[in-house]
């Protein structure tokens, strides 16, 4: 058995605080095997500290180790990359875009050392928002000894304090300090408002045996306290009376997988032109750095950044500086071009649909599996999820998606049910149905042609494009979910109803909407713009917390018969539209508007006012090993999504109890939203390709996940009592922002605005 060292068993409090390279540089010395793998062990505890998780992973993103002695440089953190409870969250289940997007961060840093038997000393400015708030955190680090026999954390202090950056509200918004010596590590936070967390971990005896205590107060519940255990092998944690064991043995450990790598055969970068750092100068030659990239501009709100404003490319290693000129939109249309497979190629990967779509229910059981009417189901516009079974020949219900104002939640149905062909050969949903799946790219479109499925169904999957103003169709025809300018407001998108009076999910001739273009915007035949200034906050718990998008939107010029040529032959009734002959269409378009970054138009113009065009994600495939610990997946092939390194997204999600590691729907209260299964760093098993072309991936940041077993394989691990503990406490913080403390004063902010030395761990 492999069991977690005490050095892992540190990141099982601290999440993603440290990480480990765990393969021996090999002699050809490429990225791909020298790249370094960050690996922490997750559990509850790990939720009950957010705040310092967030921090060490910024710390470790910003690189001062490879920074020393070199003065004060500009770094860019992914927060969503740092966020464990965002990329994790159950919301993540109903979207495909929401929990991959990045949102960058600025900081100023500071490393130094004076000899390699002096402490590492280091200094940050982080420049933060969150609801409107802009922050500024101030961060002082001191390392004095790395991790060795005996003492297994090293010696390290860490202080913080988060600040209103305009200086209206006094004093630390938040403050803490952690702090690590050979006997244990201490944790303090103060959040404000009453709310704090300490932690206490005591090694006892040796550096595998410790116990702790995690007490946090959170008005106006009740104050909280988590007690555990632990020695070479197995992990106690609990309250003294719901206590869970788990093995610290790795063979047993469940794994996801938050970043990869892509390689090329020779071992290098597969890079993606994705995008770079930018500055802007807005009011009083006040300067803002940020990111511009294909998923749009990432600066702070307070900049003002305005459509036709210039933005600067910065260059790096004593290249010059480009000038362009922004066009920022509140809308953008994206280009879906046809892709035909068949069922057999598909099997095993889930898929959903709309409840909608089905003229009667799915299966005959439904009622007493779904938890509701498929009536009910049909009215929430559900999803229902699917798959292939090859060899049963059938399609089989695994779950059921749902949307309102809590956010969106998946369900399994335990078995999976065999779904009734008799529904699937009756009405219009005969011709066929559609779909989406993230690891099949997105849009499905299942072929039936009125036949009863097999293996040789033809499936239609599509590929995605952004469309530049100066390549819009003229004209676009839209026959469902038919956006109306009007309509987008506050209380509607509560509601859901967003759409022209009698459209909606109908596919019926008399409900087709025609929409133009004006100013490189949507307009609908209202002549308004369809596109939505509504703020993140307001959205969400909504099914459009992710965005706003349109039904299926087909050009008019290729359609020689006009919105006739979507019109469904007999026998269906006269004047219905059908996804069959929508989905024969080589492309068609759906626009998009809403808060995130990714739901407008963001681009820019050089000199000769010609768009600079980034690379958008590129679709790869990858064929799942077979063995049980890719489950129904095991032999099905997935398309996945990359954006250049580090962001490769598509894979399948589940979601797990925090409490024990256990798959649960999603629908439980605190599950967390992970990946179903990871791709190996193994040259065999961690292929993907594109066309002709085969890239290597290689895991980058991974969670492990200890298995849970009997109570009774704790016994000699005893939970002690709270009182037992001296835990930290506010006199044990020392703010890096308060002057009158010159040991850990870091100073006022750098005036710097020098090209990010940084970029989320990637050294420029």
């Amino acid at each position: 058995m492999k069991y977690l060292t005490r050095h892992q068993l540190l990141a099982l409090i601290l999440g993603t605080a440290f990480s480990e390279s765990t393969l021996p540089a090999p002699a050809s010395g490429s990225p791909y095997f020298m790249d370094h793998q960050s690996e922490y062990v997750q559990d509850a505890t790990s939720d009950r500290i957010s705040t310092v998780n967030m921090i060490m992973c910024f710390m470790t993103a910003l690189r001062p180790d490879a920074m020393v002695n070199r003065g004060d440089y500009v770094a860019l953190v992914d927060k969503n990359q740092c966020d464990s409870k965002r990329k994790a969250d159950t919301g993540n289940s109903g979207s495909s875009s929401g929990g991959s997007q990045a949102d960058y961060m600025r900081a100023v840093v500071n490393s130094t050392r004076a000899s390699n038997a002096s402490p590492m000393q280091v200094k940050i400015w982080f420049e933060n928002q969150e609801d409107g708030q802009r922050m500024d955190i101030y961060i002082r680090a001191q390392v004095d000894a790395a991790p060795a026999s005996g003492n297994p954390f090293g010696v390290f202090s860490l202080n913080y304090c988060g600040r209103d950056a305009g200086g209206v509200v006094p004093g630390c918004l938040f403050r803490g300090r952690l702090s690590a010596t050979s006997t244990g590590l201490a944790f303090y936070e103060d959040e404000g408002g009453g709310r704090t967390t300490q932690l206490l971990l005591n090694n006892t005896g040796n550096a595998e045996t410790g116990s702790g205590a995690i007490r946090s107060v959170q008005p106006p519940g009740p104050d909280v306290a988590t007690l555990f255990g632990f020695n070479s092998t197995h992990f106690l944690r609990g309250d003294g009376a719901s206590n869970v064991c788990f093995s610290r043995d790795r063979d047993t450990a469940e794994s996801s997988v938050w970043r990869y790598g892509v390689y090329t055969t020779s071992g290098t970068r597969f890079e993606r032109n994705s995008g770079f750092a930018v500055k802007f100068v807005g009011t009083g030659g006040t300067v803002y750095q940020g990111y511009m990239g294909y998923y749009g501009l990432f600066l702070p709100d307070e900049s003002g950044v305005l459509n036709g404003d210039t933005l600067v490319k910065q260059g790096s290693g004593g290249s010059p500086d480009t000038n362009y000129t922004l066009v920022k939109l509140g809308g953008r249309l994206t280009r879906f071009t046809r892709r035909v497979s068949n069922l057999a190629a598909i099997g095993k990967v889930r898929f959903t649909v709309s409840a909608w779509q089905f003229p009667a229910p799915p299966f005959a059981n439904y009622t007493a599996i779904a938890g509701k009417t498929f009536i009910q189901s049909q009215a929430a516009n559900d999803q229902v999820e699917l798959y292939w079974d090859d060899e049963a020949g059938t399609f089989k219900a695994t779950g059921l998606q749902a949307c309102g104002a809590a956010g969106c939640v998946s369900s399994r149905f335990v078995p999976a049910q065999s779904v009734d062909p008799a529904v699937l050969t009756s009405g219009t949903m005969a011709r066929g149905f559609q779909g989406h799946s993230p690891a099949l790219g997105g849009e499905v479109f299942v072929n039936l042609g009125s036949a009863a499925p097999a293996s040789t169904t033809p499936v239609v999957t599509r590929e995605q494009a952004l469309v530049y103003p100066g390549e819009y169709p003229a004209s676009l025809l839209c026959v469902n979910n038919c956006v109306r300018a009007s309509q987008l407001a506050p209380g509607n998108l509560q509601t859901g109803n967003i759409f022209f009076t009698g459209n909606g999910q109908a596919w019926s001739a008399n409900q087709v909407r025609t929409y133009t273009f004006s100013g490189d915007l949507l307009q609908d035949e209202e002549s308004n713009s369809v596109i939505t200034g509504i703020p993140a906050n307001q959205l969400q718990g909504t099914p459009f917390q992710w965005g706003i998008r349109t039904g299926f939107l087909a050009d008019a010029s290729t359609l020689s018969g006009g919105a006739a040529d979507l019109d469904c032959s007999a026998p269906s009734p006269a004047g219905q539209y059908c996804a069959d002959r929508i989905n024969a269409l080589d492309a068609y378009y759906v626009w998009e508007t809403g808060p995130n970054h990714w739901n407008g138009f963001t681009a820019l113009r050089d000199g000769s006012n010609a768009f600079l065009r980034f690379d958008a994600p590129l679709n790869l495939n990858y064929t799942v090993p077979a063995g049980a610990a890719y489950g129904d997946y095991a032999g099905s092939s997935v398309v996945l999504q990359y954006n250049g390194f580090g962001n490769l997204w598509g894979l399948p999600g589940k979601c797990v109890s925090p409490h024990d590691n256990v798959e649960v729907n999603c629908s439980t209260g605190n599950a967390r939203f992970v990946p179903q299964f990871s791709i190996p760093h193994d040259l065999s098993a961690g292929a993907v390709t594109s066309g002709a072309s085969t890239y290597y991936v290689k895991w980058l940041d991974r969670e492990l996940r200890l298995a849970q077993v009997p109570l009774a394989n704790c016994a000699t691990l005893g939970l002690p009592a709270l009182a037992s503990f001296t835990l930290p406490g506010s006199e044990d913080v020392q703010d890096p922002s308060d002057g009158t403390r010159p040991a850990v004063y870091i100073g006022t902010k750098p005036a710097l605005t020098s090209a990010p030395a940084v970029i989320h761990g990637v050294v420029q």
